[in-house]
């Protein structure tokens, strides 16, 4: 076993404490997004995947997530979104992965919540509702599809 496919579990095994504390108290633990970027950061730095494509990605993707989108949902949903897209990068993906996993996780979302009628007549949740796990699933499809 790889030192990357342990630190990878590690990783994978920390955002599914993060969806299950969203699902149970709407609420992660800072410490849980700062290992993982950690452990990202030293995964990016030990098997040299800071290409000028992945940094310009990377810097594109956490700017928009971490100052923009922070109002369109929580804090915590940017940072699940964040790590998700540093564990792409250590895989060499770009932005269109990136983006790929938000398109993932939108439509799983959109689909549970129109189907159980959580959505009104302006589109909009009736019910606010954890995202992490809908994030942690769509992070496993796009890893499946994507990740070679």
């Amino acid at each position: 076993m790889t030192v990357k496919t342990v630190l990878s579990v590690i990783v994978w095994g920390l955002l599914l404490y993060a969806a299950i504390s969203d699902l149970l108290w709407q609420q992660v633990y800072d410490l849980v997004w700062i290992v993982i970027t950690g452990i990202q950061f030293f995964l990016l730095l030990f098997y040299r995947c800071f290409t000028p494509d992945i940094v310009i990605s990377l810097g594109f993707f956490i700017v928009i997530q971490e100052f923009v989108m922070d109002k369109a949902y929580g804090k915590a949903d940017c940072h699940a979104l964040c790590c998700c897209a540093l564990s792409y990068a250590s895989f060499r993906c770009g932005l269109n992965v990136y983006i790929f996993h938000l398109a993932v996780t939108f439509i799983l979302l959109c689909v549970v919540q129109f189907s159980s009628g959580n959505v009104d007549k302006r589109l909009r949740l009736k019910k606010k509702i954890p995202m992490i796990p809908y994030i942690l699933v769509g992070y496993w499809i796009v890893l499946c599809i994507c990740v070679p």
